[in-house]
């Protein structure tokens, strides 16, 4: 094929009209158009990107005079483009034929099994062809293959990474590349691969690949290794490609050229084998034009080679529902989500809870006293009798790794000899008969069993709203040195309730002493204190995962198995017991316990399909059980099909419940499900945008910059470039790494804000050293606004 001059597919889009806009994102918008004289109708694509000087013009005529001269059956050649849009803005528009069977993400449930075979074909071939002549797509999916009148493939939007690359703007690829495609590169082919798996997944499957997913979620899944769940009745040999083709290490992945001779070997049936012959026949008889930039030593004569009809099995058995992929943006952040987890210890951390005594006692010894008598006598005088006996937690420390001193009230002789307690210093003669003794007298648990009652009836006169009444029955409980009635008194200062000011101070003591009187809920609850280093307690996470650990062992409290699985989980050395404790929690019933181990099962499980299961099992009970993070993570395992099948029926449900409950991330999934109209739902932009600001005014940043696309671009209601710019800036001060681009960039030029480089430039600064997804575009910046100022 003779190369052409690029000046004669120049178009001028005044000779079009725009019928309508088909699909817009924050990077592209494709619109449906008719020649004026001809009335023949074209798709044009139209990039937002301000190519508006001479020398990015030039830069975009040598990318596309070159990506012009590539032809071949199964991909979409570049013929006409235009500088300018429809509102003659700058921005860079191809213009291509209009195939009324769209894109493989429009009609993919309609295929039969022949049809996906000969679009698998034809994308791997195509795909060959384009890595031969070293290019890559960095931005293959369902929507960028165009399927003819035929339904055969035609690739589309290939090469265009590597020349808006060129042109140092930031660039819209697949969201199931990793950010090495930018760059023309044997790992950016390799992505292109996995990209491709997506594909292999979806038409063997019939399941779109983590559906309805934000771009971040998706980044951090693949990152994390996490791959969607491959049905059974996908044959052996399809699974296996699946799998090498998404393997997590590049490098393994295969060629495309493997996989064209790997479709040949297939066994194929219930297919039209004579369908495929006749495509394979159009794709063998094409002459391959080879970029001259290839020289002789990589050159080839054609890529195709002669292709035998084979065909998987599985086609056939391909028989679910799916929704359609949406035509609105979800959040087109290219977050690149580490799964690093954050290590709990910075430091060498004492093993036992005496440091945290110590610390208490050290630093509010002098004066906890008259503050604690200052505090009752100024907040309790309407509350409590002047007159009752009530004295204040003393400041003696305990050593929580040792059996606790105090056994419950109902505690009668044990079995084995009891632990010898060491001494230490009392200041109550009390506490040291507490200390002599671990079995009771009959008249000793007789009066236990009075103070519990005592206790529980102060409580629930206190819930009732008697409080005087309640609050005097504890302080007659707390006289006898009863450890619930400190623990509630500790409660009450911790929340700030029944007429006490919130005192965490007091707290801590209160907790402190029904620690030392053997309280294991105390004892949790000081070692919640401990890890936040709250009401002068010293911060040593170490010490309350063993105060935790302690408890759980000796007395079986469910609180304790989840403050320790919560605590240690992240802890590399610790992340086994923890997984065990938290498991522990949530089959006795705790609905967090079971939330966090299922995410961390499914964060730990590399596809592995049983263990997927295991996870939504769990966020099912802890979901049914009310919880709303639960709920959230629960729909999307529905949504997705990780560890349940697709339901997203049911999926927009439980987002529902848990929008319901104010959840930051139920309201943001349930408004891009009713954006999107998944479910069976009726796509309302209305509605969408009141939930998606609702969790975006929570300080989502994921929503709010999903907001703030909307409003930009005006879906469910009118467009508001200031409110746009309010929460553009909200998400980026977040951190959230799109909107840091964004919003450093348009500070720089002074565009929605003042310009301020400095600030500027700041926020790209940060954006590069958090080495994610876009910090080389954020560094790209950099470079330019440096160059500009030596010149």
């Amino acid at each position: 094929m003779e190369k052409s001059s690029v000046i004669k597919f120049l178009a001028d889009l005044s000779s079009f009209n725009q019928i309508r806009i088909v699909h817009t994102s924050n990077f592209s918008r494709v619109s449906l158009a008719s020649n004026i004289d001809t009335k023949e109708q074209y798709i044009i694509k139209t990039f937002f990107y301000l190519v508006n000087t001479t020398q990015l013009q030039q830069i975009f005529t040598e990318n596309i005079y070159k990506l012009q001269t590539y032809s071949f059956p199964s991909i979409l050649p570049y013929r006409i483009f235009s500088f300018a849009d429809f509102d003659n803005m700058p921005h860079p528009s191809f213009i291509f034929k209009y195939y009324k069977n769209g894109s493989l993400c429009d009609c993919y449930e309609k295929l039969n099994a022949t049809q996906r075979f000969i679009v698998l074909i034809g994308i791997a071939e195509g795909m060959s062809y384009l890595h031969y002549n070293k290019i890559s797509h960095s931005a293959l999916n369902p929507g960028n293959i165009i399927l003819d009148d035929n339904f055969y493939p035609l690739i589309s939007g290939f090469g265009l990474s590597k020349m808006i690359n060129s042109l140092r703007i930031p660039i819209c690829r697949s969201i199931y590349t990793s950010p090495r495609a930018i760059k023309e590169t044997n790992d950016s082919f390799s992505d292109d691969v996995l990209a491709f798996s997506m594909i292999l997944f979806l038409l063997l499957t019939n399941e779109v690949p983590f559906e309805s997913q934000i771009t971040s979620e998706i980044i951090e899944k693949i990152n994390r290794g996490i791959r969607p769940t491959i049905p059974d009745f996908v044959s052996s040999d399809m699974t296996k490609l699946i799998c090498d083709c998404w393997d997590a290490d590049p490098k393994r992945r295969p060629s495309f050229g493997q996989i064209c001779e790997y479709f040949k070997k297939v066994n194929a049936e219930n297919v039209d084998l004579q369908k495929i012959s006749e495509y394979r026949r159009i794709l063998l008889n094409q002459t391959i034009q080879i970029d001259s930039s290839i020289t002789d030593s990589n050159r080839g004569q054609q890529i195709p080679v002669k292709i035998t009809s084979k065909r998987n099995n599985s086609m056939n058995n391909i028989n679910r529902n799916q929704t359609n992929n949406t035509n609105v943006p979800r959040n087109n952040s290219l977050t690149n989500i580490n799964g690093n987890l954050n290590m709990v210890f910075q430091n060498n951390l004492s093993n036992n809870i005496n440091s945290i005594n110590n610390n208490l006692n050290n630093n509010i010894s002098s004066n906890i006293n008259s503050n604690m008598n200052n505090h009752v006598s100024h907040n309790l005088n309407s509350n409590m009798n002047n007159n009752t006996n009530y004295n204040p937690p003393v400041n003696s420390c305990l050593n929580v790794n040792e059996n606790p001193v105090h056994t419950s009230p109902t505690k009668t002789k044990s079995k084995q000899s009891p632990k010898k307690s060491p001494k230490r210093a009392s200041n109550s003669h009390q506490q040291k008969q507490t200390l002599k003794h671990e079995t009771f007298s009959e008249d000793q648990l007789r009066f236990i069993r009075e103070l519990k009652e005592i206790t529980k009836k102060g409580k629930q006169l206190v819930n009732e709203g008697k409080t005087e009444e309640g609050l005097e029955l504890l302080k007659k409980a707390m006289n006898s040195n009863y450890k619930g009635a400190f623990y509630a008194y500790g409660q009450y200062f911790e929340k700030g309730v029944a007429g006490i000011s919130k005192d965490l101070q007091n707290a801590a003591l209160h907790y402190k002493r029904a620690c030392e009187l053997g309280s294991n809920n105390a004892k949790v609850a000081y070692g919640r204190f401990a890890v936040k280093g709250l009401g002068g307690v010293e911060k040593n996470a170490q010490a309350a995962g063993n105060l935790f650990q302690h408890v759980a062992e000796s007395s079986g409290k469910i609180e304790a198995y989840y403050r320790y699985g919560k605590l240690m989980v992240d802890d590399d050395k610790h992340h086994s017991k923890a997984i065990k404790f938290l498991k522990t929690a949530a089959d006795k019933g705790h609905t967090k316990a079971a939330n966090l181990y299922g995410e961390n099962i499914q964060r730990d499980s590399n596809g592995n399909k049983k263990m997927l299961a295991e996870a939504a099992k769990y966020f099912k009970k802890a979901a049914d059980g009310g919880d709303s993070t639960a709920q959230n993570n629960y729909g999307s395992c529905l949504q997705e099909g990780n560890g349940v099948p697709i339901n997203e029926h049911e999926a927009v449900k439980y987002f529902k419940m848990s929008a319901d409950q104010n959840n930051k991330f139920g309201l943001n999934n349930f408004g891009l499900a009713v954006q999107d109209g998944i479910g069976g739902m009726e796509r309302n932009f209305d509605l969408a945008r009141y939930y998606i600001k609702k969790a975006a005014d929570m300080n989502n940043e994921s929503a709010q910059y999903n907001y703030a696309v909307m409003i930009h671009q005006g879906l469910g209601g009118s467009q508001d470039e200031a409110e746009a710019a309010k929460y553009y800036k909200l998400s980026a001060e977040s951190d959230y790494p799109m909107a840091m681009l964004q919003y450093g960039q348009q500070l720089i030029e002074g565009k929605f804000y003042p310009k301020d480089v400095k600030k500027g430039k700041r926020f790209l600064k940060r954006l590069v050293e958090m080495d994610c997804d876009v910090s080389q575009f954020a560094q790209s910046a950099l470079d330019d606004i440096k160059k500009k100022s030596k010149q």
